[in-house]
């Protein structure tokens, strides 16, 4: 992987803006699937992928909208019921979305006590929407490739949470696979 490349803010919600439309097409196919599926993340099954995904559209909210983001998310002091997990994620991805096309930017983010620029949380927003989106539709037994544009820009913001711990360790793939195929299997995913 090539050094990382930090995303200015407003590029950076750009392509959130991306993997935002990519997840929530995604999270379409999940109306009608149980909450107990088997998910590509081999440790979670679809609802706690779901929770796992409120959680980081939570996070990322108040990092765009308030410059803040704490180490628990403010607006998950209370489980969401699982009857109504999958509207919630719909709604605060959509919330996001919203966020990220507002014209206000801040160029730094208070993650705790660390000051980041905003790049870095939507380049890793952008990461775990476009990548726990291809799960979901995977765990409701649709094939959603990550679209070519939106792999290439993941491709490139990889080497920012790459060492992480927070995805599986790489799977092998020709170097000739597309892209989408590429990111996915260095995160750990079998894209086939």
């Amino acid at each position: 992987m090539n050094s990382p490349v930090v995303p200015t803010a407003r590029s950076g919600r750009a392509s959130l803006v991306d993997a935002l439309c990519y997840a929530l097409s995604c999270l379409d196919h999940a109306r009608t699937v149980p909450l107990d599926s088997p998910t590509p993340c081999t440790a979670w099954d679809l609802e706690a992928l779901l929770r796992h995904v409120d959680d980081s559209l939570t996070a990322l909210h108040e990092g765009i909208t308030t410059g803040h983001v704490d180490i628990v998310p403010r607006a998950r002091t209370e489980p969401v019921p699982a009857s109504e997990l999958l509207a919630a994620v719909g709604s605060r991805a959509r919330r996001l979305l919203a966020a990220c096309l507002s014209p206000r930017v801040d160029p730094v983010v208070d993650v705790a006590d660390r000051r980041l620029p905003t790049g870095v949380l939507t380049a890793v927003g952008t990461v775990e929407v476009a990548v726990h989106g291809w799960d979901v539709a995977r765990a409701c037994g649709h094939d959603r490739p990550l679209p070519d544009a939106l792999a290439a820009t993941v491709l490139e913001l990889l080497p920012l949470v790459a060492g992480t711990g927070r995805f599986a360790p790489p799977v092998p793939v020709p170097a000739s696979a597309p892209p989408g195929d590429r990111v996915l299997a260095l995160l750990g995913r079998d894209p086939a």
